[in-house]
Protein backbone atom coordinates (compact mmCIF):
# COMPACT_ATOMS: atom_id res chain seq x y z
CA UNK A 1 0.00 0.00 0.00
CA UNK A 2 0.82 3.87 -0.16
CA UNK A 3 -0.01 6.55 1.93
CA UNK A 4 -0.51 10.09 -0.08
CA UNK A 5 2.02 12.47 1.57
CA UNK A 6 -0.32 15.32 0.38
CA UNK A 7 -4.31 13.96 1.94
CA UNK A 8 -3.25 10.72 3.91
CA UNK A 9 -5.61 8.57 1.57
CA UNK A 10 -4.58 5.01 1.21
CA UNK A 11 -3.38 3.54 -2.51
CA UNK A 12 -2.68 0.47 -4.11
CA UNK A 13 0.76 -0.05 -4.55
CA UNK A 14 0.36 0.08 -8.51
CA UNK A 15 -1.04 2.75 -8.32
CA UNK A 16 1.29 6.19 -9.53
CA UNK A 17 -0.70 9.31 -9.12
CA UNK A 18 -3.31 9.87 -5.98
CA UNK A 19 -7.28 9.61 -7.05
CA UNK A 20 -8.04 12.25 -4.87
CA UNK A 21 -5.68 15.06 -4.47
CA UNK A 22 -3.50 14.00 -7.99
CA UNK A 23 -0.26 13.87 -5.80
CA UNK A 24 2.78 12.09 -7.39
CA UNK A 25 3.11 8.92 -5.39
CA UNK A 26 5.89 7.19 -7.98
CA UNK A 27 8.91 8.06 -5.24
CA UNK A 28 6.92 6.69 -2.38
CA UNK A 29 7.97 3.37 -0.90
CA UNK A 30 5.95 0.57 -0.94
CA UNK A 31 7.77 -1.91 1.79
CA UNK A 32 7.31 0.18 4.85
CA UNK A 33 3.52 1.21 4.23
CA UNK A 34 2.98 -3.31 3.40
CA UNK A 35 5.00 -3.96 6.63
CA UNK A 36 3.01 -1.43 8.96
CA UNK A 37 -0.47 -2.85 6.72
CA UNK A 38 0.79 -6.74 7.52
CA UNK A 39 1.81 -5.65 11.01
CA UNK A 40 -2.37 -4.12 11.96
CA UNK A 41 -3.72 -7.05 10.09
CA UNK A 42 -1.71 -9.99 12.59
CA UNK A 43 -2.30 -7.72 15.41
CA UNK A 44 -6.16 -7.33 14.42
CA UNK A 45 -6.37 -11.30 13.96
CA UNK A 46 -4.41 -11.90 17.32
CA UNK A 47 -6.62 -9.52 19.07
CA UNK A 48 -9.98 -10.61 17.94
CA UNK A 49 -12.38 -10.74 21.13
CA UNK A 50 -15.41 -12.49 19.73
CA UNK A 51 -17.22 -14.55 16.96
CA UNK A 52 -19.28 -11.53 16.52
CA UNK A 53 -16.89 -9.04 16.29
CA UNK A 54 -14.61 -11.64 13.42
CA UNK A 55 -17.54 -11.70 11.74
CA UNK A 56 -18.48 -7.65 11.62
CA UNK A 57 -14.27 -7.82 10.67
CA UNK A 58 -14.85 -10.40 8.01
CA UNK A 59 -17.47 -8.49 6.63
CA UNK A 60 -15.60 -5.25 6.46
CA UNK A 61 -13.46 -6.14 4.45
CA UNK A 62 -14.68 -7.11 1.49
CA UNK A 63 -15.94 -3.35 1.83
CA UNK A 64 -12.47 -1.97 1.99
CA UNK A 65 -11.63 -4.20 -0.62
CA UNK A 66 -14.18 -2.55 -3.12
CA UNK A 67 -12.99 0.87 -2.11
CA UNK A 68 -9.75 0.31 -2.90
CA UNK A 69 -10.87 -1.27 -6.08
CA UNK A 70 -13.19 1.91 -6.74
CA UNK A 71 -10.18 4.15 -5.96
CA UNK A 72 -8.32 2.32 -8.44
CA UNK A 73 -10.90 2.13 -11.06
CA UNK A 74 -11.06 5.56 -10.87
CA UNK A 75 -7.80 6.68 -11.26
CA UNK A 76 -7.78 4.12 -14.12
CA UNK A 77 -10.89 6.31 -15.53
CA UNK A 78 -9.25 10.07 -14.81
CA UNK A 79 -6.98 10.39 -18.20
CA UNK A 80 -10.11 8.88 -20.25
CA UNK A 81 -10.86 11.88 -21.98
CA UNK A 82 -7.33 12.29 -23.28
CA UNK A 83 -7.94 8.70 -24.50
CA UNK A 84 -11.44 9.82 -26.31
CA UNK A 85 -10.14 13.07 -28.28
CA UNK A 86 -7.61 10.49 -29.62
CA UNK A 87 -10.27 7.33 -30.41
CA UNK A 88 -12.19 10.64 -31.87
CA UNK A 89 -9.06 11.47 -34.18
CA UNK A 90 -8.65 8.70 -35.35
CA UNK A 91 -12.18 7.77 -36.35
CA UNK A 92 -12.52 9.61 -39.55
CA UNK A 93 -9.35 6.98 -40.59
CA UNK A 94 -11.27 4.20 -39.40
CA UNK A 95 -14.29 4.76 -41.40
CA UNK A 96 -12.39 5.44 -44.34
CA UNK A 97 -10.49 2.35 -43.92
CA UNK A 98 -13.65 0.33 -43.65
CA UNK A 99 -15.43 2.03 -46.70
CA UNK A 100 -12.03 1.02 -48.45
CA UNK A 101 -12.17 -2.49 -47.48
CA UNK A 102 -15.89 -2.65 -48.39
CA UNK A 103 -15.10 -1.55 -51.79
CA UNK A 104 -12.20 -4.17 -52.00
CA UNK A 105 -14.66 -6.56 -51.00
CA UNK A 106 -17.21 -5.49 -53.74
CA UNK A 107 -14.24 -5.57 -56.50
CA UNK A 108 -12.90 -8.96 -55.61
CA UNK A 109 -16.03 -10.83 -54.97
CA UNK A 110 -19.34 -9.02 -55.67
CA UNK A 111 -21.92 -11.03 -54.80
CA UNK A 112 -20.70 -12.58 -51.59
CA UNK A 113 -21.87 -11.55 -47.69
CA UNK A 114 -20.99 -8.43 -46.53
CA UNK A 115 -20.31 -6.23 -43.40
CA UNK A 116 -20.63 -2.86 -43.56
CA UNK A 117 -22.44 0.65 -42.67
CA UNK A 118 -25.81 1.23 -43.18
CA UNK A 119 -24.64 4.21 -45.48
CA UNK A 120 -22.00 2.91 -47.69
CA UNK A 121 -24.78 1.92 -50.75
CA UNK A 122 -26.37 5.42 -50.90
CA UNK A 123 -23.08 6.91 -50.71
CA UNK A 124 -21.26 5.02 -53.13
CA UNK A 125 -24.62 6.14 -55.62
CA UNK A 126 -23.90 9.72 -54.77
CA UNK A 127 -20.28 9.05 -55.52
CA UNK A 128 -20.67 7.64 -58.95
CA UNK A 129 -23.01 10.32 -60.09
CA UNK A 130 -20.63 13.22 -58.58
CA UNK A 131 -17.91 11.75 -60.52
CA UNK A 132 -20.01 11.87 -63.76
CA UNK A 133 -21.22 15.10 -63.46
CA UNK A 134 -18.17 16.71 -62.53
CA UNK A 135 -16.65 15.20 -65.42
CA UNK A 136 -18.81 16.64 -67.74
CA UNK A 137 -19.33 19.89 -66.49
CA UNK A 138 -15.61 20.49 -66.56
CA UNK A 139 -15.84 19.04 -69.89
CA UNK A 140 -18.33 21.71 -70.76
CA UNK A 141 -16.06 24.45 -69.79
CA UNK A 142 -13.55 23.50 -71.88
CA UNK A 143 -15.06 23.35 -74.75
CA UNK A 144 -16.66 26.88 -74.01
CA UNK A 145 -13.21 28.27 -73.27
CA UNK A 146 -12.09 27.26 -76.48
CA UNK A 147 -14.81 29.12 -78.48
CA UNK A 148 -14.27 31.66 -75.84
CA UNK A 149 -17.71 31.91 -74.09
CA UNK A 150 -16.61 30.33 -70.97
CA UNK A 151 -18.44 32.94 -68.83
CA UNK A 152 -21.40 32.55 -70.86
CA UNK A 153 -21.70 29.01 -70.71
CA UNK A 154 -20.44 28.50 -66.88
CA UNK A 155 -23.67 29.46 -65.20
CA UNK A 156 -25.72 27.17 -67.57
CA UNK A 157 -23.57 24.73 -67.45
CA UNK A 158 -23.75 24.52 -63.76
CA UNK A 159 -27.48 24.30 -63.85
CA UNK A 160 -27.51 21.95 -66.14
CA UNK A 161 -25.72 19.65 -64.39
CA UNK A 162 -27.40 19.80 -61.23
CA UNK A 163 -30.74 19.26 -63.03
CA UNK A 164 -28.55 16.20 -64.42
CA UNK A 165 -27.71 15.18 -61.26
CA UNK A 166 -31.45 14.87 -59.86
CA UNK A 167 -32.22 13.51 -63.13
CA UNK A 168 -29.83 10.33 -62.58
CA UNK A 169 -30.78 10.12 -58.73
CA UNK A 170 -34.47 9.71 -59.95
CA UNK A 171 -33.64 7.07 -62.47
CA UNK A 172 -31.47 5.00 -60.06
CA UNK A 173 -34.16 4.91 -57.16
CA UNK A 174 -36.90 3.83 -59.97
CA UNK A 175 -34.78 1.00 -60.86
CA UNK A 176 -33.83 0.30 -56.98
CA UNK A 177 -37.73 0.73 -56.18
CA UNK A 178 -39.02 -1.95 -58.83
CA UNK A 179 -36.50 -4.46 -57.78
CA UNK A 180 -37.21 -3.83 -53.95
CA UNK A 181 -40.93 -4.57 -55.03
CA UNK A 182 -40.32 -7.27 -57.05
CA UNK A 183 -38.03 -8.90 -54.15
CA UNK A 184 -40.38 -8.15 -51.29
CA UNK A 185 -43.43 -10.41 -54.02
CA UNK A 186 -40.72 -13.12 -54.32
CA UNK A 187 -39.83 -13.06 -50.84
CA UNK A 188 -42.91 -12.02 -48.94
CA UNK A 189 -39.86 -10.56 -46.33
CA UNK A 190 -36.52 -8.32 -46.47
CA UNK A 191 -33.96 -6.95 -44.28
CA UNK A 192 -34.83 -3.53 -45.38
CA UNK A 193 -34.56 -0.70 -48.40
CA UNK A 194 -30.58 -0.07 -46.61
CA UNK A 195 -29.68 -3.33 -46.52
CA UNK A 196 -30.55 -4.26 -49.92
CA UNK A 197 -29.33 -1.23 -51.65
CA UNK A 198 -25.73 -2.32 -49.79
CA UNK A 199 -25.85 -5.27 -51.92
CA UNK A 200 -26.94 -4.30 -54.93
CA UNK A 201 -24.36 -1.22 -54.81
CA UNK A 202 -21.88 -4.40 -53.55
CA UNK A 203 -22.47 -6.31 -56.66
CA UNK A 204 -22.24 -3.67 -59.10
CA UNK A 205 -19.64 -1.28 -57.39
CA UNK A 206 -17.42 -1.91 -60.32
CA UNK A 207 -19.29 1.26 -61.24
CA UNK A 208 -17.07 3.48 -58.84
CA UNK A 209 -14.05 2.62 -61.09
CA UNK A 210 -15.68 3.25 -64.47
CA UNK A 211 -16.85 6.01 -62.75
CA UNK A 212 -13.42 7.69 -61.95
CA UNK A 213 -12.23 6.74 -65.87
CA UNK A 214 -15.03 8.82 -67.58
CA UNK A 215 -13.93 11.38 -65.02
CA UNK A 216 -10.23 11.28 -65.71
CA UNK A 217 -11.48 11.53 -69.36
CA UNK A 218 -13.70 14.11 -69.96
CA UNK A 219 -11.75 16.42 -67.63
CA UNK A 220 -8.97 15.76 -70.37
CA UNK A 221 -11.29 17.05 -73.17
CA UNK A 222 -14.03 16.24 -75.45
CA UNK A 223 -12.44 14.44 -77.80
CA UNK A 224 -13.28 10.98 -76.61
CA UNK A 225 -17.20 11.37 -76.43
CA UNK A 226 -17.41 7.87 -78.20
CA UNK A 227 -15.89 6.23 -75.66
CA UNK A 228 -17.33 7.51 -72.97
CA UNK A 229 -20.85 6.77 -74.50
CA UNK A 230 -19.92 3.02 -74.18
CA UNK A 231 -18.34 3.29 -70.65
CA UNK A 232 -21.72 4.77 -69.64
CA UNK A 233 -23.60 2.11 -71.17
CA UNK A 234 -21.31 -0.50 -69.23
CA UNK A 235 -22.30 1.70 -66.40
CA UNK A 236 -25.91 1.28 -66.65
CA UNK A 237 -25.55 -2.11 -66.71
CA UNK A 238 -24.21 -3.63 -64.56
CA UNK A 239 -25.95 -0.84 -61.96
CA UNK A 240 -29.28 -2.60 -63.35
CA UNK A 241 -27.83 -6.03 -62.99
CA UNK A 242 -26.22 -5.61 -59.74
CA UNK A 243 -30.25 -4.83 -58.30
CA UNK A 244 -31.32 -7.43 -60.59
CA UNK A 245 -29.28 -10.10 -59.21
CA UNK A 246 -29.65 -9.00 -55.17
CA UNK A 247 -33.70 -9.63 -56.07
CA UNK A 248 -33.57 -12.72 -58.03
CA UNK A 249 -30.91 -14.78 -55.95
CA UNK A 250 -31.34 -14.16 -52.53
CA UNK A 251 -30.30 -17.45 -50.65
CA UNK A 252 -33.54 -18.12 -48.92
CA UNK A 253 -36.90 -20.09 -50.02
CA UNK A 254 -39.03 -18.36 -52.06
CA UNK A 255 -42.85 -17.65 -51.13
CA UNK A 256 -43.67 -16.71 -54.69
CA UNK A 257 -42.11 -18.08 -58.51
CA UNK A 258 -39.17 -15.59 -59.00
CA UNK A 259 -40.49 -14.95 -62.88
CA UNK A 260 -43.83 -13.07 -61.57
CA UNK A 261 -41.50 -10.92 -59.50
CA UNK A 262 -39.42 -10.35 -62.55
CA UNK A 263 -42.14 -9.11 -64.70
CA UNK A 264 -43.44 -6.83 -61.45
CA UNK A 265 -39.94 -4.95 -61.41
CA UNK A 266 -39.88 -4.92 -65.40
CA UNK A 267 -43.42 -3.21 -65.52
CA UNK A 268 -42.25 -1.00 -62.55
CA UNK A 269 -39.46 0.66 -63.49
CA UNK A 270 -41.04 0.76 -67.36
CA UNK A 271 -44.08 2.74 -66.12
CA UNK A 272 -42.29 5.02 -63.91
CA UNK A 273 -39.15 5.62 -66.52
CA UNK A 274 -42.24 6.64 -68.77
CA UNK A 275 -43.50 9.06 -66.41
CA UNK A 276 -39.75 10.66 -65.78
CA UNK A 277 -39.63 10.82 -69.29
CA UNK A 278 -42.47 12.52 -69.82
CA UNK A 279 -42.34 14.76 -67.44
CA UNK A 280 -38.53 15.88 -68.53
CA UNK A 281 -40.21 15.91 -71.98
CA UNK A 282 -42.70 18.38 -71.41
CA UNK A 283 -40.46 20.50 -68.69
CA UNK A 284 -38.06 20.68 -71.36
CA UNK A 285 -40.11 21.91 -74.41
CA UNK A 286 -42.19 24.28 -72.74
CA UNK A 287 -38.96 25.95 -71.66
CA UNK A 288 -37.69 25.76 -75.28
CA UNK A 289 -41.48 27.61 -76.14
CA UNK A 290 -40.86 30.41 -73.25
CA UNK A 291 -36.98 31.05 -74.73
CA UNK A 292 -38.07 31.00 -78.17
CA UNK A 293 -41.19 33.53 -77.06
CA UNK A 294 -39.27 35.66 -74.92
CA UNK A 295 -36.76 35.97 -78.21
CA UNK A 296 -39.44 37.06 -80.30
CA UNK A 297 -40.65 39.47 -77.92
Amino acid sequence: MKKCPNCGALMKSNVNFCTKCGADLRQIDNSPQEAIAKSEDSHQIKSQPNNGENFKQNQAKPNAANNEQAQENQFQQAPTSANTQEANSERPNNVIQNYWQWCVDSWQHPFSALIGESWYGWATILLDDLLIILGFYFCLKSMANGYGVGRIVSGFAFSGVISLLLFTLLFEAIIIGGYYAGHYFIYGKTDGLIAFVNRGVHASNLNLILSLLVFVILVMGPNNGSFVSVVLFIIFSLFYMGFQVTALGENRQPIRDKMYGYIISYLIILVAIAILFSILYNSMYQSILNQIFSTLN
